[in-house]
């Protein structure tokens, strides 16, 4: 794929390992990633009309400005008010996240009610209405 009209990309240039290394939008906008010599990414760097947003992938941690986040095998940890705070995910079958929460409050127990950060269910028999 070189080009996706209805996401107002205009090219996509691929490096010698076939993974995308410039994806260039209208109006001035880019996003160029930097790979080392196995295909693992090292920067992202978006240029939004010549506001560039950096983010590096150094081993485990993703620092993205002054933001800094480290996955892990339950989910992710990240800094907060200058203390790391865990997300923990639960995942279905195909590895995808189902749920995500934290220990917000820091009493060392998860209620339920307050401290789900994000939730996504799935609904296999949506109704398509395009065709309709």
């Amino acid at each position: 794929m070189t080009e996706n009209k209805n996401k107002d990309i205009t090219n996509i240039s691929y490096n010698h390992l076939n993974l995308p290394e410039v994806v260039a939008f209208t109006n001035n906008r880019s996003i160029t990633i930097i790979y080392d010599a196995t295909g693992v990414k090292l920067k992202k760097m978006i240029d939004d009309n010549g506001t560039i947003l950096n983010t590096d992938y150094t081993g485990l941690m993703i620092i993205n400005g002054t933001e800094k986040m480290m996955p892990n095998a339950e989910g992710y940890a990240e800094i907060l008010n200058g203390s790391w705070r865990y997300v923990y995910q639960y995942k279905n079958q195909i590895n995808n996240v189902r749920l995500s929460y934290s220990d917000l409050n820091g009493n060392g127990s998860f209620e339920p009610f307050t401290e789900i950060l994000h939730e996504r269910n799935y609904y296999p028999f949506r109704i398509n209405t395009s065709w309709i």
